[in-house]
């Protein structure tokens, strides 16, 4: 056998399938990670002069949509884009205010969905919100809680439009609990 076999194997296997749900499903994406920390940054910041307004919020939304609806997806997408700026990578899809819109987006655009249990600061976490099937919430995965054995036990995240009015941008801890979560997706 050739002394070089061993390195030829690992290569094969790094180049499989296999390792890349490995990769993967171990390594944040760098725009979510970026997109998490420009996220705190504007932890406090959020409506101003009446409900779903203000120049935060503008801002979030862009220069081409000043709507007064909610504004959870349009604070992820700002985020998002601003930190893949801040990385010199792309973001590899349209950015739009609507949180399974955004979400799907990631996905579609060469994300990944994520199981609970291998879920890491900078993914995307989406939950079904009012009566209607097409509402829904989005925010950012900030902290995860980890028990000794390595099992997620719970989870922070930052979003923006929780609560009432005036709502804000937050930090709020989330527990295992999977009541209305939809799910969780990693940015490319």
């Amino acid at each position: 056998m050739l002394p070089f076999a061993p390195i030829t194997r690992f290569t094969d296997w790094f180049a499989s399938n296999e390792a890349q749900r490995f990769v993967k499903k171990m390594i944040p994406s760098r725009v979510g990670l970026a997109a998490a920390k420009v996220a705190r940054r504007e932890i406090g910041k959020g409506e101003f002069g009446g409900n779903n307004r203000g120049k935060d919020l503008d801002r979030y939304r862009g220069p081409n949509n000043k709507g007064k609806g909610a504004w959870c997806a349009a604070f992820v997408g700002y985020c998002l884009s601003v930190g893949a700026e801040g990385t010199g990578l792309p973001l590899k899809f349209k950015r739009t205010n609507g949180a399974r819109r955004l979400f799907n987006r990631a996905v579609a655009s060469g994300g990944w969905l994520v199981d609970y249990q291998d879920i890491q600061p900078g993914d995307l976490v989406l939950w079904a919100r009012g009566s209607q099937g097409w509402q829904a919430h989005i925010a950012f995965v900030s902290r995860v809680e980890r028990d000794s054995a390595g099992k997620v036990t719970g989870f922070s995240r930052i979003a923006g439009n929780e609560g009432v009015y005036p709502a804000l941008v937050s930090e709020v801890h989330q527990s295992e609990r999977k009541k209305r979560r939809i799910g969780f997706a990693r940015v490319s």
